[in-house]
């Protein structure tokens, strides 16, 4: 607020004080020519070109309609209060347009410094050519990249440039870090990023040499169609042959389970015929004497002629008859 100040008495030495009207977007502020030429810098270039205008005009999109409010406070000498991370984008925004360097002091205090977290980096990254940078940043990204929202960081890293993506992607490199999801991100979020498609890794080759034979023959946007389709063909490729390798595993494993199934089988169906075989063998081995005796009367009974089965009945019968008299 200081230096607002002093530019206001700067002002009082060189011009005439009048009434003066700032329209940001379609809100009007009343204020005097003295104040309007020490906050902005365009506001005071206008001025010098037609010393008669009244009204000057600036439109950008502002993201909280606080900033309005707080804005008018700027204009009355008020030192602003409560400004959260929105409206330091707006007036860091609207700073850019009004070429004012106090409106943007608002947000460059607040985040121009190299500590970073994870909650302030997108917006870092997505200013830091206002507020400037250092490896550091590359180093935090790199150390946090699976913390940090893949889309967001692409629109913060498209934000940022041509460069910033460079030196990033270098940074990375440098450390064995995948960039290829990075690179192709940016490529389809803007054309002009055409340019580090030779970052990406050996398995992407046939794509880099295609695509230097076809930087003179194609438009930004034609070559990003044709990455997107090359990327295509690869990552399906890559699909295709890691599914056959998964099947190829599959295959053996159940094979494997199999072969063993079988042989359980095999097993299980021996046990019971060992059992048997061994109690049959245990029978033969020890035969009761009086068993083998009656078996053998009994072949020899059956081996006999008839007439001598009868004879025999009949002398067993006289036998038996004796025993009973008695």
């Amino acid at each position: 607020m200081s230096d607002i100040m002093n530019r206001v008495y700067e002002s009082l030495q060189m011009f005439d004080n009048h009434s003066i009207t700032i329209y940001i977007n379609d809100h009007a502020y009343d204020t005097n020519l003295f104040i309007g030429l020490a906050i902005s810098d365009k506001l005071r270039n206008d001025f010098y070109l037609n010393r008669s205008t009244k009204e000057f005009r600036f439109n950008i999109n502002i993201s909280d309609t606080n900033t309005y409010k707080i804005f008018e406070k700027i204009l009355k000498l008020q030192i602003p209060e409560n400004i959260g991370d929105k409206i330091a984008i707006d007036f860091l925004k609207l700073g850019e347009e009004m070429k004012s360097k106090s409106l943007m002091s608002f947000f460059i205090n607040r985040y121009g410094n190299d500590t970073y977290t994870t909650d302030d980096i997108l917006i870092k990254i997505k200013y830091c050519n206002y507020i400037g940078y250092t490896e550091k940043i590359f180093d935090f990204i790199c150390d946090n990249i699976d913390s940090i929202n893949h889309n967001d960081l692409i629109d913060s890293i498209a934000e940022a440039g041509l460069d910033f993506a460079e030196q990033l992607i270098i940074h990375m490199k440098n450390r064995n870090l995948n960039t290829n999801d990075i690179i192709f991100s940016l490529i389809n979020k803007n054309p002009i990023f055409i340019e580090i498609i030779s970052y990406l890794n050996d398995d992407y080759t046939e794509i880099r040499y295609a695509i230097d034979s076809l930087k003179n023959l194609s438009t930004n946007e034609g070559k990003s169609s044709i990455i997107s389709i090359f990327k295509t063909i690869l990552d399906k490729s890559k699909e295709k042959d890691f599914r056959i390798k998964q099947l190829e595993c599959e295959l053996t494993t159940t094979k494997d389970e199999l072969t063993k199934l079988r042989n359980e089988n095999a097993k299980l169906k021996q046990e019971p015929k060992q059992e048997e075989n061994n109690k049959n063998s245990s029978d033969y081995d020890t035969p009761s004497s009086s068993s083998s005796s009656d078996e053998e009367k009994k072949e020899e009974f059956d081996s006999m002629p008839v007439k001598e089965h009868r004879h025999k009945h009949r002398k067993h019968r006289k036998h038996h008859s004796h025993y009973k008299g008695d």
